[in-house]
């Protein structure tokens, strides 16, 4: 990506409000808990009620995603993890 691209990347996602960058290093934990609202947004109202039909497959995303909120681990880290239960119940059958 070219240095104009990337900075009109930059640009279109602080007028969302969104940071560059969504690395624990690049965020505060308020920062993470913004993130993980907006990537639960699409859920009813713009709000996770844990209503159980979330395709995470992993129980409560709020739990799942504390260790991110709380700074231990990256979000594509538990994402990995969701994926890797899932496959195993799949195979499983």
């Amino acid at each position: 990506m070219d240095n104009a691209t990337k900075s009109s990347v930059q640009e279109a996602l602080a007028a969302l409000g969104l940071s560059p960058g969504r690395l624990i290093k690049d965020t505060t934990r308020e920062q993470r808990i913004e993130i993980i609202e907006r990537s639960l947004s699409w859920c009813g109202e713009g709000s996770c009620d844990n209503c159980g039909s979330c395709r995470l497959g992993s129980g409560d995303p709020w739990k799942t995603y504390a260790p991110y909120i709380d700074g231990l681990k990256e979000i594509d880290e538990i994402n990995a993890e969701i994926a890797a239960a899932r496959e195993s119940r799949l195979e499983r059958g």
